[in-house]
């Protein structure tokens, strides 16, 4: 184009050619920035539809941001008064506190003060607890001891016979002079025979006066029992005694007579006590000083013997039905053995004579 323009102002040279030139120049120009500008509108006119879409959407922002500084705002008031409420409060429980903690501090203080007297009383508890529980047990041995005499059966009458006592085993000696050919019955016959007829001769028959039985706890009441047993050595240093007394001495010495080493055992029926001595097949020696009755040999009885059992318990019974109503054999102890034969709906002494039968010797 400028080759054109040149060769024309050659040609042409004349001022309307250059004229010419110019306003070409010049149009070319106007042109060029009239594309530029037409360019340029173009951008301008999307840049702003976009801006005006982007104004839309600032304006909706702004809107949903207004509604939204209103919501906050509105709950920021809200808040900021539960704030004040809530500062108000914690302010009086902080006071409430403070207030706590003092007393707490004076509580302390006397808790370990209390806490002091407490150890000091404890161990003043302790020391009456033991000694509550010395004297509790002491209690229950002499209330034991007490009513081991006057409640029978108990299950502790084994405690009656005692051939171990240094005065039983003393008076045997002194009565007998001792077993001195063991396995010689003839022996052993003559000398539970004078065993007996010493009791029987130096034992006066007394009947029992009261008798305190003790309750199980001490502030309990005291009972008076007609009825109470004695002690062998007891018997002797009395001497006297009922029947029971009488039969738990003769037990005594005879079991301490053959040194424990064969049975001797007492018998209660209705109403009294005596001794026996299981005798093998069968037999069986009964010993009552207490009623003058003894398995003899003989009318009027001479020395001692064993009979069949069966025989000689109804014999011994029959000697007692006219003092005592329907004698009945109701149950029997000695240092090794206690056993009770009186039940209901049973005969007793039925029961006790199979049992006898049964027992081997």
């Amino acid at each position: 184009m400028y080759a054109l323009v040149i060769a024309c102002l050659i040609a042409l040279s004349s001022v309307e050619g250059i004229f010419y030139f110019q306003l070409s120049v010049k149009h070319e120009d106007l042109k060029s920035k009239y594309m530029e500008l037409k360019s340029n509108y173009g951008s301008l006119v999307e840049n702003y539809t976009k801006l005006q879409l982007g104004y839309k959407e600032l304006i909706e922002d702004y809107s949903r941001l207004q509604d939204s500084y209103m919501t906050l705002n509105a709950s920021y008031a809200g808040l900021a008064d539960r704030y004040n409420e809530l500062r108000d409060y914690f302010r009086q429980v902080e006071a409430y506190q403070k207030k706590l903690n003092e007393t707490y501090h004076t509580l302390l203080e006397s808790y370990k003060t209390v806490k002091g007297e407490y150890s000091k009383l404890e161990g003043e508890l302790q020391k009456v607890n033991e000694a509550y529980l010395r004297y509790q047990e002491a209690y229950r041995k002499l209330a034991f001891q007490v009513n081991l005499r006057v409640v029978h059966p108990n299950g502790n009458e084994s405690l009656f016979i005692t051939p171990d006592d240094p005065e039983v085993r003393s008076k045997v000696l002194e009565i007998t002079g001792g077993w001195s050919r063991k396995g010689d019955w003839s022996e052993f016959w003559i000398d539970v025979k004078k065993l007996y007829d010493w009791v029987v001769d130096n034992i006066v028959y007394r009947n029992d006066t009261l008798y305190p039985k003790l309750p199980d706890e001490p502030s309990g009441k005291v009972e008076s029992i007609p009825e109470v047993w004695q002690f062998p050595n007891q018997t002797l240093m009395l001497g006297s005694g009922d029947c029971e007394d009488m039969a738990i001495l003769l037990a005594s010495m005879v079991y301490a007579y053959v040194d424990k080493e064969y049975w001797v055992e007492v018998i209660v029926i209705t109403d009294h006590v005596a001794v026996y001595i299981p005798v093998k097949e069968g037999k069986i020696c009964i010993l009552d000083p207490g009623g003058r009755y003894y398995t003899g040999v003989g009318r009027p009885w001479g020395g001692l013997t064993a009979r069949d059992i069966r025989g000689e318990v109804y014999r011994w019974l029959s000697y007692w039905s006219g003092r005592v109503e329907n004698p009945e054999v109701k149950w029997v102890f000695s240092a090794y053995l206690w056993r009770v034969f009186a039940k209901p709906g049973e005969n007793g002494t039925e029961n006790f004579i199979d049992w006898m039968y049964s027992r081997e010797l």
